[in-house]
């Protein structure tokens, strides 16, 4: 359990500084803040922590899951799909947001 947490953690870490990097690298241009391709394209750096952000969130939420799912599979896939979903969408949503939408001219 204290293994997926830390992997939780440290995928949440992973996103939010690809987030990060790619709201810097796109500076002058309004990031989208859904489901919209960035207008610029993402360096290999933002592409490789989000990639290590994806691991890091599936071998977390499976190892928090797998403990519920002989007693009881739909909790735990409802646990591993929110744990996915917060991880993976929340942080890029929040720094895409405090980002602006606005292009400044």
């Amino acid at each position: 359990m204290l293994i997926g947490v830390c992997a939780l953690l440290l995928s949440a870490v992973f996103h939010t500084a690809g987030a990060y990097r790619s709201a810097r690298d796109d500076c002058d241009r309004a990031l989208p803040v859904a489901w919209a391709r960035h207008p610029g394209r993402s360096s290999q750096v933002v592409r490789r922590l989000h990639t290590a952000g994806w691991i890091a969130s599936i071998v977390g939420a499976l190892s928090i899951g797998d403990p519920l799912l002989v007693s009881r599979p739909g909790l735990s896939i409802a646990i591993v799909v929110t744990m996915l979903v917060a991880v993976n969408g929340l942080p890029s949503l929040f720094v895409a947001m405090l980002h602006g939408r606005e292009v400044r001219s």
